[in-house]
C-alpha cells in the first residue's frame, strides 16, 4: 500500500531546519551536488519535506526535471542511486527520495 502524503501547513519548519533536527543537513546537500553530476541536463533541484500520513515517517524529496530520452533517463538515475547510497550511509540514504519528471 503506497503512503498518503501531507501537505505542511503554512507554518512548517523549513527544509533546513528538519534537516538540522534530524541530522541530514550534510546528506541533502551531498544528494543535492552529486545531482549535476548524473544529471546533465538537469534543472533546478527544489527541496521539499514530506511526512506519511499513515505512519510517523518522514523524508527530504528533490524535485528536478530532466530531458532526455527514457533510457538515458533511468540510466542517469542507476548511476545516481549508486554514488548517492556509496556518499550517504544507511538509514540516512533511505530518508532522501528523488522525484524527477
Amino acid at each position: 500500500m503506497a503512503h498518503s502524503l501531507a501537505i505542511a501547513p503554512a507554518d512548517a519548519e523549513t527544509v533546513e531546519d528538519y534537516c538540522a533536527r534530524e541530522g541530514l543537513s550534510e546528506h541533502v546537500r551531498a544528494a543535492v551536488d552529486l545531482v549535476p553530476r548524473f544529471f546533465p541536463t538537469a534543472g533546478p533541484v527544489q527541496c521539499e519535506v514530506e511526512h506519511s500520513r499513515e505512519t510517523d515517517e518522514s523524508w527530504v524529496v528533490l524535485r528536478f526535471q530532466v530531458q532526455g530520452d527514457v533510457e538515458q533517463v533511468l540510466d542517469w538515475y542507476d548511476r545516481y542511486t549508486a554514488a548517492l547510497l556509496e556518499a550517504v550511509p544507511w538509514p540516512q540514504s533511505d530518508r532522501i527520495r528523488v522525484f524527477l519528471w
